[in-house]
């Protein structure tokens, strides 16, 4: 069980194309708060083409900080063992800032975790990749945001 969102792009009558996340919880929180006026109500919602070419503009900042930043290595929690907290080394980015500001993570029950990494950075240009699609579609039709916890 986890976060399950995604897009859909229905192209017309006959076309549609879904586009999908998992536990992508700094772009599910970006579309609520951007598109849905903060409500997370697992309710589908329409997305303006202008906010997929914003929302790609994002991504691509995003992207090029992090890029372009050394990481480091951090413990977080991993669980338990004997009575007591276990931790495992990760590799987060050193310089968030961009990524705090513009797509920052959003902590949750069922949305994964929280840190500025490598499955974040994946995560980004999943999501670009997803926007560029849509847009070089010449965009027709509608974008629909749904998710699903």
């Amino acid at each position: 069980m986890g976060l399950d969102h995604g897009f859909i792009h229905k192209k017309n009558r006959e076309e549609e194309i879904n586009y999908t996340f998992r536990k992508a919880n700094h772009i599910h929180a970006y579309i609520i708060n951007k598109f849905h006026n903060g409500v997370d109500d697992q309710k589908d919602f329409k997305i303006p083409i202008t906010g997929i070419e914003e929302f790609r503009d994002i991504l691509n900042r995003v992207i090029n900080s992090l890029e372009n930043t050394p990481k480091k290595t951090i413990k977080v929690k991993s669980g338990w063992a004997n009575g007591q907290e276990t931790y495992i080394d990760i590799e987060v980015f050193k310089d968030t800032s961009i990524a705090q500001l513009l797509l920052p993570t959003q902590s949750g029950f069922f949305f994964g975790g929280t840190e500025y990494d490598d499955w974040y950075l994946k995560d980004c240009k999943e999501a670009l990749e997803m926007c560029d699609k849509i847009l070089t579609s010449k965009p027709k039709g509608t974008v629909t945001y749904w998710c699903w916890w």
